[in-house]
C-alpha cells in the first residue's frame, strides 16, 4: 500500500505532532509500506529527501508565524504545494493529514476530494488554551475553515478522550481513539536497580514549550514556595523564557534550572533518569502528549493536571491528577518524604507505559488503512 503523510513541520522539526508523524512513517516502512511525506521547507532542508526509508518533499514556506508570534502555521508557497500534491496524491492509495488547521492539511483534503482518495484524518488537540485573547479569537475562526478538513475525512482518528469528545461536540464527527505512543527501548532505564542519588534534592523536571498552554509560570510558583531541597529542573524554550528568567532573577529564586531545548534525544533520557518526578501542569489544549509517555517509560511518576489529559495517569497509581498549585506541592512533598511510594509508582509507571509501544500504534493505524480503502 502506498501511504501519502502530510505534515505542516516534520523530522527533525521537534514536537508531538511531529514525532507521532515520524514514528508512524518509520514503523509503516519496517512493515512494507511505501511512505511518502510532504511537508514545508522552511530552513535548510533538502527539498527532496530519503529518511528511514521515508521520501520526504519539502515545500518552499514561511515559518513567520511561528518565530514571531508562536503560531505553528507555516506559510506555504501554494502554487508548489499544490503541484507536488497532485502528482503524489494520484500516486497514493490513502492520504492520512495529521491535524485539521493548516495551510497543508486544507488543500491535501481538497486534491485527495478531487482525485477521489480516501483520507485518515489525525486529531492531536482539541480546544487550544490561549492565554491572548486575539489569539483566542484566531483560533476560531481556524476551526470556521478546519471544518472542511475534518467533514471530509474518510476516517478520523483521536490521540486522547478530551479530543474525541472536542470533535464530536464541535464537528458531529465520530472518531476513533488510538492513543499515542513512546519507544519503550530509549526511554527504558534500569528502574528497579535505579542507584540512588548522593544529592539530598529532590529533583522535579519539566519538559515542553515555554508557553502559557503548558503551564510553566505555574512550575514557577510552585518552586517559590518550596525551599531549595527541591530542584526544579526545566527543559524547553518558548515565548515565556524570557518572562520567566526575569522572574526568577526579580525574585532570587534559586531552585529552578533552565536548560534550554534538550534536542538529542539520549540527553534528554538522561534529564528523564536523573529525575525523581515530572510535572505537567499544561493547560487546556492537549491530546496525548508524549512527554508524559516518556516519563512514565522511564519509571517517572507524573503529576499532571486534570486539564492535560490526566487519563493517561491513573490517580495514587502511576502519578497524581492535581487542580491546583497547593495540591501540587502537597504531592511532591509526599514523593519526597516517602522513598517507599515513590520506588512503586516508579515500578508502575514503567509497566504502564509498556501498553504504548509504536508498533501496537502502527497496528492499529494500518487495520484502519484497510478499513476505508476496502470501503472504496
Amino acid at each position: 500500500m502506498k501511504v501519502l503523510i502530510v505534515s505542516h513541520f516534520f523530522h527533525p522539526f521537534i514536537g508531538g505532532l511531529e514525532e507521532v508523524a515520524f514514528q508512524q512513517a518509520k514503523n509503516l516502512v519496517k512493515m512494507g509500506y511505501e511512505v511518502k511525506v510532504i511537508t514545508s521547507k522552511v530552513d535548510n532542508e533538502k527539498k527532496l529527501d530519503k529518511v528511514h526509508g521515508i521520501t520526504i518533499y519539502r515545500v518552499s514556506a514561511s515559518d513567520f508565524l511561528y518565530k514571531n508570534f508562536d503560531i505553528p502555521q507555516p506559510i506555504f508557497n501554494i502554487l508548489e504545494l499544490n503541484k507536488i500534491l497532485k502528482r503524489l496524491v494520484q500516486e497514493a492509495d490513502i492520504v492520512h493529514i495529521h491535524d485539521r488547521f493548516y495551510l497543508s492539511s486544507f488543500f491535501a483534503t481538497r486534491v485527495a476530494k478531487k482525485f477521489d482518495k480516501p483520507i485518515v484524518l489525525t486529531i492531536h488537540v482539541g480546544f487550544v488554551s490561549y492565554e491572548n485573547p486575539i489569539y483566542r479569537l484566531l483560533f476560531q475562526i481556524n476551526e470556521i475553515f478546519s471544518s472542511y478538513v475534518v467533514k471530509n475525512a474518510s476516517k478520523i482518528l483521536s490521540v486522547g478522550g478530551e479530543v474525541k469528545d472536542y470533535i464530536y461536540k464541535k464537528f458531529k464527527r465520530s472518531s476513533l481513539l488510538i492513543s499515542n505512543a513512546v519507544d519503550t527501548s530509549l526511554y527504558n532505564p534500569d528502574v528497579e536497580n535505579k542507584p540512588s542519588s548522593n544529592s539530598k534534592d529532590f529533583r522535579v523536571l519539566f519538559v515542553g514549550r515555554f508557553t502559557y498552554k503548558k503551564g510553566v509560570d505555574i512550575i514557577v510558583d510552585v518552586a517559590r514556595r518550596l525551599d531549595e531541597e527541591v530542584q526544579f529542573i526545566c527543559c524547553g524554550d518558548g515565548p515565556k523564557m524570557a518572562e520567566i528568567k526575569k522572574t526568577l532573577q526579580r525574585e532570587n529564586i534559586k531552585n529552578v534550572t533552565l536548560t534550554g531545548m534538550i534536542s538529542n534525544k539520549d540527553d534528554l533520557k538522561e534529564y528523564y533518569i536523573s529525575s525523581d518526578v515530572l510535572i505537567f501542569p499544561s493547560r487546556k489544549g492537549e491530546g496525548s502528549p508524549l512527554v508524559i509517555l516518556e516519563a512514565l517509560a522511564s519509571g517517572l511518576p507524573v503529576i499532571v493536571s486534570n486539564t492535560a489529559h490526566a487519563e493517561i495517569i491513573n490517580d495514587g497509581i502511576t502519578g497524581f491528577v492535581v487542580e491546583n498549585v497547593e495540591e501540587i506541592i502537597d504531592k511532591i512533598l509526599i514523593l519526597k518524604d516517602n522513598k517507599d511510594l515513590l520506588n512503586t509508582m516508579s515500578l508502575n509507571a514503567r509497566r504502564e507505559s509498556e501498553k504504548y509501544s509504536w508498533a501496537k500504534n502502527v497496528e492499529k493505524l494500518i487495520s484502519v488503512y484497510k478499513s476505508v480503502v476496502d470501503m472504496r
